[in-house]
């Protein structure tokens, strides 16, 4: 009976390293696999990830759906010189409610980008704020990435984020928050290039007068500084500024479902506290801003849908369209590196 059951336990033994040798999903340690596009793309993927080999890339299964991730495309902005990666691929909600992608992205993954000291998170840039280039290829998966899909159904979209330093790798990283025995995560490297500027002939006279000081800064956090230094919105001793994006369509106040809706897609600066102040408006393209006066506390007496609705229709209909100033450079400057920008 002993001799038997050896028999059986080698059997068995061998059956399963056959099995294993011709599977290339490994269930245990590490996963490194390795796929070509345009950009040379390294990626780890580890037991708190699923991913599977096909022939467009892997696919990453997150809480919010699953995205199988087609190519990697650095676009500049047709705004300034703004450097994002495009990120087209093929997602699935797999949730029980409809989901935007562009927000389950977010929910589910992160981009960073590192220094010798910080780790950096990467913006997610938006379909209309001029950071994805109107003769972007594929325009109709960037606006798809901000419509609301149904469960169970599967859609090309493009996702993209905003790169803080081009020619350093673009990390995209689990989020998810589930604790696991080895605190291991997903992580796909993305390499990036710097794209030099057109080489002018002129004579050093010439290019001393058109010299910029801002031209080695963020152009976004640019855009933040002469607001917060032309609005006085928020406290000037504040040491972080919060940045976040919402869609158009994004109710005024989630504090009731009688809220307006924000007509257009608006970015929020807040400090680190409420009374610290913030300010709330819309990027017109033109160099122009729509100002929402939203309250940073909702004390109104009439506490019902209506009186929401009537309030948020009068910040609506108070909004300021204003000329952002672009104040004195050593200022700007002064602004950007006095606090960390931290986005939400």
């Amino acid at each position: 009976m002993k001799k038997m059951s050896r028999v059986i336990l080698l059997g068995t033994i061998m059956f399963t390293m056959g099995a294993c040798k011709n599977n290339k999903t490994t269930t245990e340690g590490v996963l490194a696999e390795s796929i070509t596009n345009e950009s040379s793309i390294t990626e780890v993927a580890e037991s708190s990830s699923i991913v599977e080999e096909v022939e467009s890339g892997p696919i990453f299964v997150g809480s919010l759906g699953t995205y199988e991730f087609i190519s990697f495309e650095q676009v500049t902005s047709h705004v300034g010189d703004l450097q994002s990666m495009a990120i087209l691929m093929n997602y699935t909600n797999t949730s029980d409610t409809q989901q935007n992608p562009r927000e389950a992205f977010i929910t589910d993954l992160v981009g960073e980008q590192e220094t010798d000291t910080t780790v950096e998170t990467l913006e997610t840039v938006t379909s209309s704020d001029g950071r994805i280039p109107l003769d972007y290829s594929n325009r109709e998966a960037v606006d798809m990435a901000e419509k609301n899909i149904k469960p169970g159904a599967t859609v090309e979209v493009v996702v993209a984020v905003q790169l803080i330093y081009p020619g350093k790798p673009h990390y995209l990283r689990d989020l998810n928050t589930t604790e696991i025995d080895n605190g291991s995560k997903y992580e796909k490297i993305i390499e990036t290039t710097i794209k030099e500027a057109p080489v002018q002939e002129e004579n050093s006279l010439t290019s001393l007068e058109n010299y910029n000081p801002l031209e080695s800064y963020n152009s976004l956090q640019v855009e933040y500084a002469r607001i917060l230094l032309m609005t006085g919105a928020i406290d000037p001793n504040s040491s972080v500024i919060y940045i976040a994006h919402e869609p158009a369509g994004t109710p005024i106040s989630t504090y009731s479902s009688g809220s307006e809706e924000y007509p257009n897609d608006v970015t929020i600066l807040f400090g680190d506290y409420s009374a610290s102040g913030s300010i709330t408006y819309s990027s017109n393209g033109d160099g122009t801003i729509t100002i929402y006066p939203v309250p940073s506390h909702w004390h109104q007496s009439d506490q019902s849908p209506e009186g929401y609705r009537a309030l948020t229709q009068e910040i609506l209909d108070t909004a300021q369209t204003v000329y952002v100033d672009p104040g004195d450079d050593t200022n700007v400057i002064n602004k950007i590196e006095s606090v960390d920008f931290i986005y939400q």
